[in-house]
């Protein structure tokens, strides 16, 4: 059992009956409590409000952390790709020869179609970085559209974008080409 005992400008001081405790905790953790189903003598929910006994609101939580979620709703506009920024701050993470010598391979949306290039920010990443990681090859597969005969709908169509370092007289360089996607045996997996 849990109850109210006293409050601050931002926290609550809540008793554990059980264990004789009194603790601290800042509106947001009681309304998560709250929200868990966990009873709190003294303080209840009133939708997105906390209010104390007397049905004063001590607080009320933000409506929507995910706004953009909410307006993409609003419009219609479910579309969120990962953006370069997002990419390039979780691979720092990483050791800078996590990737050398490795073939990767990258399942995009779209990397080409009707003869041009339509880069995802994860090929866009490896191109920009491929002398600093120097993996051995990219692989990047994607879905396009193309026409068929005469009175036949168009179909989709796998096709690769491949990034690929290759030794030269002088060192390595990458080259890059589009070709058929490799089948799962061509990478090394099975054919089932």
């Amino acid at each position: 059992m849990f109850e109210v005992v006293g409050s601050t400008e931002r926290t609550l001081e809540i008793l554990d009956t059980e264990d004789n405790v009194i603790e601290e905790h800042d509106f947001k953790s009681v309304v998560s409590y709250l929200r868990q189903g966990v009873k709190i003598t003294g303080c209840y929910l009133d939708g997105d409000k906390l209010c104390d006994e007397f049905g004063d609101v001590i607080y009320k939580a933000p409506k929507h952390v995910n706004s953009n979620l909410h307006n993409a709703k609003k419009a219609k506009n479910d579309e969120f790709y990962t953006q370069l920024s997002d990419i390039e701050a979780e691979l720092k993470h990483y050791p800078v020869d996590y990737f050398k010598n490795k073939v990767i391979y990258l399942p995009t949306d779209i990397a080409f179609d009707s003869g041009i290039l339509k880069k995802s920010q994860f090929v866009q990443f490896f191109q920009n970085n491929a002398e600093k990681l120097q993996f051995k090859k990219l692989i990047a597969t994607c879905l396009a559209s193309v026409a068929c005969d005469e009175g036949q709908d168009e179909k989709d169509v796998k096709n690769c974008y491949i990034l690929e370092r290759v030794e030269t007289a002088e060192g390595y360089k990458y080259i890059e080409r589009f070709e058929h996607c490799p089948s799962d045996a061509e990478l090394g997996g099975s054919n089932e």
